[in-house]
């Protein structure tokens, strides 16, 4: 046996690639999507042992549908009370207003209904009921020189049952935050607080202006496709999630106008959540996402103009020529998804981008959103303090980045 030779050719055979590892968690949540679905509420709120449910919305959906007299109807003497002074975000005044009310009551459940902002204000109210303390101590603390703290929240939380007017993904999170007039945005986490069961019911989805569902479904796009840039080296439930999400985005453009489209819609949104839950981190996938979501976390804070859908849109071709160097490959993958074909150079790239985007409407100007130019530093400020896009405190090494994507946005 020639053993030199048999060693020069196990030598030569490269070593397998490293199993991926990763992991998943997988809340459970009862979801009743199409015609006659709201029919569901009553006896899914029953078999989650509520008796006092409070129903929240935004006055456009209280005053201007009858959805919030159809829900109160079908939940009968299981419904305790209605709050509908939610606005574009979740104010404390507002909170605290909707905490009274709940505690008078004795609301042991809560049914949200709306679009985002409803999504989060449901979390918000069961948090501020049950833990009892003033939302400074409970928040997200961030300190200097030292990595954002997220504070146990220890308290039950009472179910919450989510009916949607348009596609979201805040509709199956743990995460919230509201926005205070001398504070900004402060964050919350509670995986206790994610819903027992949504709603995607043509009669709720229908009752949204076109307008409203279009915003959204260019969010919902636009999270799809950030999440495409990275699929390939996603977990294998994660790759999954993100294809589907991305297709049903896609074919849903154009057709908002459709229930089918709304559902489909609905459903993108809820696999984005899913993503999280799988271990994708959807949030921190690359440096083109998470300054589009920390920009558009700190413009919040500061108009209650904002739709998310377009601002992150806006905010891509800006992202991409300063942050090129950080996520080439990624730029190169969104453009190579959306053409179906092999794109030539980074540049050619944007431009594929960036003309996807603009295909489902105008980008705005951040002029056009806030007041005066001086507000960027405090848009800054406070992307510079988004947890979910910057866990690691790295932002603070891209400040001069970050500034110059707020300047040509403006």
């Amino acid at each position: 046996m020639n053993t030199s030779a048999s060693a020069s050719s196990w030598e030569s055979i490269e070593a397998p690639p490293r199993a991926r590892a990763f992991r998943a968690t997988l809340p459970r949540v009862r979801i009743f999507a199409g015609e006659g679905a709201l029919g569901h509420l009553r006896k899914v709120v029953v078999e989650a042992s509520c008796r006092r449910v409070m129903v929240l919305s935004g006055q456009s959906v209280a005053r201007g549908t009858p959805l919030i007299s159809t829900i109160t109807s079908a939940l009968g003497e299981g419904c305790a009370g209605t709050f509908d002074r939610i606005g574009r975000n979740a104010t404390r005044g507002s909170l605290e207003e909707a905490v009274s009310l709940a505690r008078s009551v004795s609301c042991d459940g809560i049914v949200a209904v709306g679009a985002g902002t409803a999504m989060v204000f449901g979390r918000l109210l069961a948090i501020l009921m049950a833990e009892g303390r003033p939302a400074e101590e409970i928040c997200t603390r961030y300190r200097d020189g030292a990595p954002p703290e997220t504070r146990r929240l220890p308290a039950a939380k009472v179910p919450i049952f989510n009916v949607l007017t348009a596609p979201t993904n805040a509709q199956g999170r743990g995460g919230s935050a509201l926005v205070d007039p001398e504070q900004g945005r402060l964050e919350f986490f509670d995986p206790k607080t994610r819903p027992t069961a949504l709603f995607w019911d043509p009669e709720a989805l229908m009752t949204a202006p076109l307008s409203l569902t279009c915003s959204n479904a260019r969010t919902t796009y636009f999270w799809a496709l950030m999440g495409m840039a990275s699929a390939a080296r996603a977990n294998p439930l994660v790759e999954g999630v993100r294809r589907q999400a991305y297709m049903l985005a896609r074919s849903a453009r154009g057709a908002e106008h459709l229930a089918q489209a709304r559902i489909d819609l609905c459903a993108a949104a809820w696999l984005h959540n899913s993503d999280e839950d799988l271990g994708g981190a959807p949030f921190v996938a690359h440096w083109i996402v998470r300054v589009c979501y920390a920009i558009g976390a700190g413009l919040a804070t500061l108009s209650d103009q904002v739709r998310l859908g377009d601002i992150y849109n806006s905010i891509v071709p800006h992202a991409m020529r300063h942050l090129e160097p950080l996520c080439r490959s990624e730029i190169m993958r969104m453009a190579e998804t959306i053409a179906g074909r092999t794109v030539a150079d980074c540049e050619a790239a944007r431009g594929i981008i960036r003309a996807d985007l603009t295909a489902s409407g105008p980008l705005v100007r951040l002029r056009d959103v806030l007041t005066e130019e001086g507000q960027l530093d405090a848009v800054l400020a406070s992307a510079m303090r988004a947890y979910n896009a910057d866990p690691n405190g790295e932002f603070k090494t891209r400040a001069a980045e970050l500034h110059a994507i707020l300047r040509d946005a403006w």
